[in-house]
């Protein structure tokens, strides 16, 4: 019985002893790895109106863009930001679009003298969003409505 005692002391002291610790035994893993953060910036954005005769009798001003390099399609959803300015005020309207493209139709009155800048962001689900990017137009009556 009392080698039973000094064997089973020994199996569990000694390597206490030894290690510092009860585990006789030690185990480590070592990772290691390289994180690049993604881009959500479209790009190649692009302003085309529809002008009939002479560029005049325009009143839609489309807007058309490359997704963001590597995101799956159907992954985003795009803000579009058209800020209409006056000579005094300005009007801003904000719409959402999942295509690559969006089409800004003007309701405006015969007398419309305004100029737009048109923002374009890339949004997927959840809270990150890519740089914007921007166009330009402008109206000149109702009659001319033209991306500069």
């Amino acid at each position: 019985m009392l080698l039973a005692v000094v064997a089973l002391l020994a199996l569990v002291a000694g390597p206490a002893a030894v290690n510092g610790t009860l585990a006789g035994w030690t185990d480590s893993k070592m990772s290691q790895g390289e994180f690049q953060a993604g881009s959500l910036n479209i790009s190649d954005l692009k302003c085309s109106d529809n002008s009939v005769i002479l560029t005049l009798l325009g009143t839609e001003l489309q807007l058309d863009w490359e997704p963001p390099a590597g995101v799956e399609s159907g992954r985003l959803t795009y803000e579009v930001t058209v800020v209409k300015r006056y000579l005094l005020t300005s009007e801003t309207f904000k719409y959402e679009t999942s295509d690559e493209s969006f089409v800004y139709k003007e309701t405006a009155g015969l007398l419309n003298l305004a100029t737009y800048e048109m923002t374009v962001r890339a949004k997927p689900v959840g809270q990150w969003s890519g740089q914007p990017m921007t166009v330009n137009g402008y109206a000149l009556t109702r009659l001319i409505l033209r991306c500069n």
